[in-house]
C-alpha cells in the first residue's frame, strides 16, 4: 500500500522530495536498478551479484557485450545511486541496503501502470495475488505461500522472484504455460523436486533447493545466460546442458554432492564468462591421463576462451601446467583450490 497517504510516518512533502530525487536521475539503467532494488524485502543485504543478474536477464543494460562491462557498469549506478542517498552501504562488502522510507517510495512509484511492478517481499503473503493480468516484475521473496496456481493470468510478466517460500513444495506444470515474456526467475530456497519446461528464460536461480536432485528438464532453456546452482544437492550434471550455448555464468558453489561431469559438455559453452566451481566437482581428468573418459578433463575449461571469472577446484597439480594453454590472461578473479 505504498501510496503517499498509506506510508506510515512519510508525509506528502518527504514523499515528492524522494520522488524528485528520482526524477532527477539522468540514466534510465540507473532508474532500473532502483526499481530492482525495492524488489528485496525492507533492511534486506542486497547481495549485488544477484542484482547482477536480474538485471542482465532481464536486459537492462543494452550496450554492453559481456558480463565484464555490466559489472562495471552496475558499480557504477550503485555509487551514484548511493551518491544520491537513495541507497546504503550493506553490512559488508558486496552487498547494499535502501532505506524503508526510500524503499516505499520506490514501490509507489514502481507501481504505476507504466512500470509495472507488485512487491509483496518479506510481507508474510500466504496466498498468490490475484489481478496480474498488466504485472511485469513481481517479487513475493520471503512469503509464507504453499500453492501457487495452475493456470495464472499474467501474460506481461518478465520478472518472478519466490526465494525463501520454505512452505512451497511444488511447482505447477501449468504455471509458465502463459508466461510468454517470463526472462528472469528466482526459485531459490523452496523445496521444489521437480521443475516444470522453462523454454524462454535468460536468468534462472536454483540456490540451496535441497529437494531438486534433477535438472535434466531444464534441457529446453536453450536461451539461458545464467544459470545458479549453488549449495545444490544434485550428483550430475545432464549432457544436455551443453545446449546452452548461451550461457554466459554457471554457478555450482559448494554442489559438494556433485561427483559426475561428463566430457564434452562444459566445452560446447563458448559464450561461458564466469564459471564458479569453489567447493564443488573436483575430479577433473587431465589431459592425456589414463581415465576412462567418463568425466570432463580439465583442458575443456582451458579450451573457454571468454573466461574472465573462475573458482574452480583440481585434484592434481598438472592441471596448473604452464603447459596449458587457457585464457588465463583474461582472468579479472579466480580462485583455483588444488585438494
Amino acid at each position: 500500500m505504498s501510496r503517499p497517504d498509506n506510508i506510515e510516518h512519510v508525509d506528502k512533502e518527504l514523499y515528492s522530495r524522494l520522488e524528485l530525487s528520482y526524477n532527477y536521475i539522468e540514466s534510465e539503467e540507473a532508474k532500473s536498478c532502483l526499481m530492482f532494488c525495492c524488489l528485496f524485502p525492507e533492511d534486506y543485504n542486497i547481495d549485488v551479484s544477484y542484482l547482477m543478474r536480474y538485471l542482465v536477464g532481464k536486459r537492462v543494460f543494452k550496450y554492453v557485450n559481456n558480463l565484464e562491462e555490466s559489472w562495471d557498469l552496475i558499480q557504477t549506478l550503485v555509487d551514484k545511486l548511493k551518491d544520491s542517498c537513495l541507497l546504503l552501504n550493506g553490512d559488508e562488502e558486496g552487498y547494499e541496503k535502501m532505506h524503508d522510507v526510500v524503499r516505499d517510495v520506490a514501490i509507489s512509484i514502481a507501481s504505476r501502470r507504466e512500470h509495472g511492478f507488485l512487491v509483496k517481499a518479506g510481507a508474510e503473503l500466504k496466498e498468490w495475488p490475484g489481478k496480474l493480468e498488466q504485472c511485469k516484475r513481481l517479487s513475493l521473496m520471503n512469503s509464507s505461500i504453499s500453492v501457487l496456481p495452475e493456470w495464472p493470468i499474467c501474460p506481461h510478466l518478465q520478472t518472478l522472484l519466490l526465494p525463501q517460500n520454505f512452505t512451497l513444495e511444488k511447482v505447477p506444470n501449468n504455471l509458465f504455460q502463459l508466461m510468454k515474456e517470463l526472462l528472469v526467475l528466482d526459485l531459490s530456497e523452496i523445496s521444489i523436486s521437480s521443475l516444470p519446461c522453462l523454454s524462454n528464460l535468460r536468468a534462472l536461480c536454483l540456490d540451496e533447493c535441497w529437494s531438486l536432485n534433477d535438472i535434466s528438464l531444464l534441457k529446453g532453456s536453450v536461451n539461458l545466460e545464467i544459470l545458479s546452482l549453488r549449495v545444490s544437492p544434485i550428483k550430475k550434471i545432464p549432457i544436455e546442458i551443453g545446449d546452452f550455448v548461451n550461457l554466459k555464468l554457471l554457478d555450482l558453489s559448494y554442489t559438494r554432492n556433485l561427483k559426475m561431469f561428463p566430457p564434452n559438455v562444459i566445452s560446447k559453452l563458448c559464450k561461458l564468462e564466469e564459471l564458479y566451481m569453489g567447493n564443488s566437482f573436483s575430479g577433473w581428468e587431465v589431459r592425456g591421463s589414463s581415465g576412462d573418459g567418463s568425466k570432463a578433463s580439465f583442458d575443456e575449461v582451458a579450451s573457454l576462451c571468454r573466461f574472465t571469472v573462475l573458482y574452480i577446484h583440481v585434484t592434481d597439480l598438472k592441471c596448473l601446467s604452464l603447459d596449458f594453454l587457457g585464457p588465463w590472461e583474461n582472468l579479472k578473479k579466480f580462485g583455483i583450490c588444488v585438494e
